[in-house]
């Protein structure tokens, strides 16, 4: 597979920053956006990648993995406006047809936000959208972690995007090849790769009890045994969230719980409130 790397000096921060960079390998990439027709490496978070899609003059749609995500990016542009110059249109439930068609009709640049399983909406609407707008599809990596349970969202957006003129999958979790979705085998890969990123030292723990090494990790941290930081843990279960809280003591000042208000189970709803208790 090709793969280009564009190798960006510590005195650039952000992507928007190269279309104007000294030097000409740099940014000659990035003179019309973002590298187009493949799958882009931005190298780190917070690059401001879609940025580059929002401010330019491209009429553009972005496809995002979710309905927080787009919501944020709308706000954010409407608290500092003087960083967007184009209004920002965000695609969820409650958007009709006729506000998606009144914003495209009323505004001469473009800027769409929409979710994975809302695309094939817009391309039922907008006529012509493969050759005139830009497709950006945000975390493209999402589509090859969600591909079993959204299926028929990850399959709309790999079959209308690779329909487009000019399409970016952008991501900052880059798929090691092997397992690359055969839909985006066919693409080049471009990479960023900043002089000043500094790699994690990923350390890996093995046990067959999750729950007990989580708890000896808490309380060497409460016990001041580690490092004077807080400790992060992804787990996608609040059930072992409730269960890690009770075995290791946490009062609610100790641990902050960032899930969704409800988990479905069975024909009814079950609380994460009731799970973590009122005062977590």
């Amino acid at each position: 597979m090709e793969r280009k790397v564009i190798k960006v000096p510590k005195k650039y921060t952000y992507l928007n920053e190269l279309k104007d960079a000294e030097e000409v390998e740099v940014s000659k990439h990035f003179k019309n956006g973002l590298p187009v027709n493949c799958l882009f490496d931005k190298g780190k978070t917070g690059c401001g990648g879609t940025t580059v899609a929002l401010t330019n003059d491209k009429d553009t749609i972005i496809a995002m993995p979710y309905v927080a995500t787009i919501k944020n990016k709308v706000i954010q542009s409407k608290q500092k406006k003087e960083d967007y110059p184009f209004e920002l249109f965000g695609i969820y439930a409650n958007v009709t047809d006729y506000d998606i068609l009144d914003y495209i009709n009323t505004h001469e640049v473009k800027k769409l936000l929409v979710t994975y399983d809302s695309l094939n909406r817009l391309i039922e609407i907008i006529p012509n959208i493969y050759n005139d707008y830009y497709l950006l599809v945000d975390e493209y990596h999402v589509l090859f972690t969600n591909y079993q349970f959204r299926d028929k969202a990850v399959k709309n957006t790999l079959f209308h995007s690779k329909n487009f003129k000019e399409v970016t999958y952008m991501t900052a979790t880059p798929i090691e090849e092997e397992f690359r979705l055969k839909e985006l085998s066919d693409l080049p890969v471009v990479a960023v790769e900043w002089e000043d990123v500094v790699k994690p030292n990923i350390l890996s723990m093995a046990t067959n009890l999750p729950i007990n090494k989580v708890c000896e990790l808490i309380k060497d941290r409460i016990n001041g045994k580690t490092f004077n930081y807080n400790l992060h843990f992804f787990i996608n279960s609040v059930d072992f969230i409730a269960q890690a809280i009770n075995k290791a003591g946490l009062t609610p000042e100790q641990v902050r719980v960032i899930c969704s208000e409800n988990t479905n189970v069975g024909k009814g709803k079950k609380t994460n409130q009731k799970k973590l208790g009122v005062d977590y």
